[in-house]
């Protein structure tokens, strides 16, 4: 059997012995620019779009996300309930179950005809709100403060992996830190010591022997990289502040989250150290510096805990994409889309949309088109584009849960953690490069007055 990924790499091989002047070679690559500039569609260009709205994904991102789905999925089903009860006469009657009124306006939203306001008229343009049948469709039960999907294995795995390894990367870097204290190895205890040992001559002198130049060089080649690994990743918790911010997602996990690899970043910083004078061989010091970034990178998609759910931050960054759209179209309260005067259950549903596509309240007798209040948008007081314009600006969104539970976003609590990762980022610039060297001071002891 010939594979296709054999057949495609025979034809691109074959496309380039007879491209000599890599004139096809432009022409694809200006047609997949066209694509994109010009026409804004391609892989590319829809994954370039998603990493705009949504920051990279981890699981306590992922679980969050999908908490806050499933209470606007809770909410509007009640008010479904609220509504099936209300036009009972057109839905059955008493002979219908309450199931059977809240599946028939289910059915009709999805043959109810979406209209958008031109300059003339109403013209129709779909059938179905989208919006509104992914939240109305999605089982979930409420058990008190939680709201689980009906199929609750999933929510219960991703809960308990997505705890767990919290409980890891809050718990081990500190445990290690703690191990190595009081190792015999650690110069730091003996801080009487350490002070005598650390001179400017050390940094000229690796050890007496090639295992001992060979442990030191390691160690500091080491400690740079791992710094430079977690003040990176520190850099881009920073960058995607504003994201996370604005992100629909539950308070709790978010803050959990970032909260989490704060901790597990700081206290690594510290216990890698101690944690290299404590091996005797160059191949140890590697080992390490690969098993303390193992727990700081659990929590990614792509870390070894995460694999088995089958996500990856483009995916991730997609369903963000995806819901914030979903939201931004879908009301705050369903009876702003409901004909009150409605002599027939076809008549039910009224959704109209203004020439910008903004969804509008259905208009009583007398009122004038107004907007509808929606789950996710921006504050009257904004007027500029949604991302950010200037180095430090953050556009405030309108985001509610349920008619009765609304806030602004970003809230206090971004502010906070915005704070902390930039402190983050300024201690590690500092303490990135002098540990290192500090560390090589005392490492391998050269003069006679340092052993």
């Amino acid at each position: 059997m010939v594979l296709l990924s054999e057949l495609v790499d025979g034809h691109v091989e074959g496309h380039h012995e007879n491209d000599f002047e890599h004139t096809d070679l432009y022409n694809v690559m200006r047609a997949e620019h066209d694509a994109m500039i010009t026409h804004k569609r391609g892989t590319l260009y829809r994954s370039k779009l998603w990493s705009t709205v949504a920051p990279s994904g981890n699981i306590y991102r992922y679980v969050g996300l999908l908490a806050d789905y499933r209470l606007h999925c809770y909410d509007m089903q009640c008010q479904l309930r609220q509504l099936a009860d209300k036009h009972k006469d057109l839905l059955g009657g008493q002979q219908a179950s309450e199931t059977d009124r809240m599946e028939k306006l289910i059915q009709l939203l999805k043959s109810t005809p979406v209209k958008q306001k031109s300059d003339a008229e109403h013209g129709e343009v779909s059938r179905g709100y989208l919006p509104l049948e992914v939240y109305l469709t999605s089982e979930v039960t409420s058990y008190g403060p939680w709201v689980v999907p009906a199929d609750s294995q999933e929510w219960f795995t991703h809960t308990i992996m997505a705890l767990m390894v919290c409980t890891v990367q809050v718990v081990c870097p500190v445990l290690i830190l703690l191990d190595e204290w009081i190792q015999p190895s650690n110069k730091l205890a003996a801080w009487t010591t350490f002070v005598r040992t650390l001179n400017f001559s050390e940094l000229l002198c690796f050890g007496t022997t090639l295992e001992q130049k060979l442990h030191t060089a390691m160690g500091v080649l080491l400690l740079l990289l791992v710094f430079l690994i977690i003040r990176s990743y520190v850099q881009d918790q920073r960058a995607d502040g504003s994201k996370s911010g604005r992100l629909a997602t539950n308070r709790f996990w978010m803050v959990l989250g970032q909260v989490t690899n704060m901790w597990s970043a700081f206290v690594i910083t510290l216990a890698i150290p101690l944690r290299f004078w404590d091996e005797d061989s160059s191949t140890g010091i590697a080992m390490d510096s690969l098993t303390l970034l193992f727990i700081f990178m659990l929590d990614d998609f792509s870390g070894i805990a995460c694999v088995y759910m089958g996500k990856s931050s483009e995916s991730f960054q997609r369903d963000v994409a995806w819901n914030k759209a979903l939201l931004s179209h879908c009301p705050v309260r369903l009876d702003d889309l409901i004909n009150e005067g409605a002599k027939q259950a076809d008549d039910l549903w009224q959704i109209n949309l203004s020439s910008d596509c903004t969804l509008l309240v259905k208009q009583r007798p007398g009122e004038e088109p107004r907007k509808c209040a929606r789950r996710l948008e921006r504050l009257q007081s904004e007027t500029t584009g949604l991302l950010n314009v200037k180095e430090g600006e953050c556009r405030k969104l309108q985001y509610y849960v349920s008619p009765d539970c609304g806030r602004v976003i970003p809230g206090l609590e971004h502010d906070i953690l915005d704070c902390l990762w930039w402190l983050g980022d300024n201690l590690l610039r500092f303490w990135g490069l002098i540990v290192p060297f500090m560390w090589m001071a005392v490492d391998e002891p050269c003069s006679a007055s340092s052993s």
